[in-house]
C-alpha cells in the first residue's frame, strides 16, 4: 500500500490506526493473515 500511495510504511500504519480509533475500520483475524473491514454507520 505504501508503494502504491508513495508514502512511508509508518504513514500507512498511523492512518490505519487513526481509522480504527474513529470506528471506520476494524481488523479481524490474525495479525499476519487477517482482513480489514470497513464499518457501516
Amino acid at each position: 500500500m505504501s508503494e502504491i500511495l508513495s508514502v512511508s510504511q509508518r504513514t500507512i500504519e498511523r492512518d490505519l490506526s487513526s481509522l480504527q480509533k474513529k470506528g471506520i475500520l476494524k481488523h479481524e483475524g490474525k495479525d499476519n493473515a487477517g482482513v480489514w473491514v470497513v464499518m457501516k454507520k
